[in-house]
């Protein structure tokens, strides 16, 4: 592993909190304002977990394709 590659998996924990707090929290806004219980909280966090997880596959597969070189 080169050096200062594994930096990049110490933000790994930060963005997933952000994606499913930040989803709370817009979402009891939503949930506030149109009256709904707790419909737009859910699916949100779903939505920002979804979003980070793909965003962890993505970065997994670059950093293995740096580490194992070109495929042919």
């Amino acid at each position: 592993m080169k050096k200062g590659k594994g930096i990049i998996f110490i933000g790994i924990g930060f963005e997933l909190m952000v994606a499913v707090l930040g989803g709370l929290f817009v979402g009891q806004k939503i949930d506030k304002y149109m009256s709904t219980k707790g419909v737009f909280t859910i699916l949100l966090m779903i939505m920002g977990l979804l979003a980070w997880a793909i965003h962890f596959i993505v970065l997994i597969k670059k950093f293995s394709n740096e580490n194992n070189g070109p495929e042919k």
